[in-house]
């Protein structure tokens, strides 16, 4: 049977955030019991009305960043084809 929930999430094109390409590849990694809390909370800092963001949407997003700050500490060009990432806009202060 067909699924068609809507897959949709708030780190999709929508919310200005970079979406995997189709041709990714599924990996498990170990990571302290205490990014769980932490990446709960950026997904639900991600999340937009009818677009909810996952716990994985977050590490998606740590990876990327990360990697490039990576990139950019070591003298690295950016990745050949990639756009630089759209940040979403930040709220102001209260």
């Amino acid at each position: 049977m067909l699924d068609t929930r809507d897959t949709r999430s708030a780190v999709g094109e929508d919310a200005g955030m970079p979406r995997l390409p189709s041709d990714t590849i599924q990996m498990t990694a170990r990571v302290p019991s205490a990014w769980v809390k932490v990446a709960d909370e950026i997904a639900a800092k991600l999340s937009r009305p009818g677009l909810p963001a996952t716990r994985a949407d977050a590490y998606r997003v740590a990876l990327l960043r990360g990697f490039e700050e990576l990139r950019r500490e070591m003298g690295l060009p950016p990745v050949e084809g990639e756009a630089e990432p759209k940040t979403a806009p930040k709220k102001p202060k209260k």
